[in-house]
């Protein structure tokens, strides 16, 4: 395969060594030029306490797989994500998770990405099964203000690892990212900004925000209910790019019934004036017992 990411993404430059895309272990893949997939490991440090892969961390796949494909659509402009909805139709809890991408449209002003989340049957290896679907609207940004360096690259394989010796999750990821849980109850959290958690631009990477977004509005469910739940489907609408740090979480719930809940989650810069960085959606399943 010659078109290899579109020749213009190369792990050696953008993330550095230590960094959660590199914990991550994900691979990426190019599918010719408006599309690509993108793979990592279930692994239990990638968990919440129910043993399912948190869909923070899967939203954090797929919008690196996003702007993987949006970036050639826009070039020599650069992106930013405007809007991402995941939905996922059952859980993450082993094997290989992988999301398949295309440009749904490429427009003046905005990308618009399509995604099918898949996972390996249990107990057959590499054989993939629906597991979700995500979309993803990305702005056009006049100029190219990323610190990534555009490459070329000739890999045969058409792929791209960003593991390196020495990478991998080998504590949680709640803990390696450094969240603090200030109110566990209400749903409060806490981050501080530094480049393990930095995006090419400089600023928060989306899928923390996603990721915050998760854990807050699982959080306030369970302290709300007294029982355990999982993360369905988040929907979340940045609004300003995370650039000082820390950064809060504060969380309501918004509906509840026997089965579910409806949260919003609001993540501020609080060393921005407090500054609105996103409004997020989370539905959490409820688990029967209490």
């Amino acid at each position: 395969m010659t078109e290899i990411l579109h020749r213009h993404f190369l792990a050696d430059t953008y993330p550095p060594q230590d960094h959660m895309l590199r914990d991550l272990s994900i691979e990426v893949v190019a599918k010719g030029k408006k599309g690509a997939a993108i793979q990592a490991p279930v692994v239990p440090q990638a968990c919440s306490e129910s043993g399912c892969m948190y869909v923070g961390l899967l939203a954090t796949l797929v919008d690196v797989l996003g702007g993987v494909i949006a970036i050639p659509s826009v070039s020599p402009d650069w992106i930013s994500t405007s809007n991402l909805s995941i939905h996922t139709t059952r859980h993450v809890l082993s094997g290989q998770v992988l999301a398949d991408g295309h440009v749904l449209r490429a427009g003046r002003t905005s990308v618009v990405i399509g995604v099918e989340i898949l996972i390996e049957e249990t107990g057959v290896s590499h054989k993939m099964i629906p597991a979700g679907f995500a979309m993803i609207t990305y702005t056009r940004l006049p100029g190219n203000k990323t610190k990534l360096q555009m490459q070329t690259t000739d890999n045969s394989q058409g792929s791209v690892r960003f593991s390196l010796k020495g990478t991998g999750l080998h504590k949680p990821f709640v803990e390696r990212a450094g969240i603090r849980i200030l109110d566990r109850a209400a749903g409060r959290l806490v981050l501080k900004m530094d480049d393990y958690v930095r995006n090419s631009l400089g600023s928060l990477q989306g899928g923390m925000t996603a990721f915050l977004a998760d854990l807050a509005g699982q959080y306030v469910v369970c302290g709300g209910t007294g029982k355990s739940g999982q993360t369905r489907d988040l929907v979340i609408h940045y609004m300003s790019p995370g650039i000082t740090g820390p950064f809060q979480t504060t969380a309501e719930v918004l509906r509840m019934d026997e089965h579910s809940a409806l949260t919003r989650i609001r993540v501020v810069d609080q060393g921005n004036d407090h500054r609105l960085m996103a409004v997020v959606m989370n539905t959490v399943r409820l688990s029967p017992e209490a």
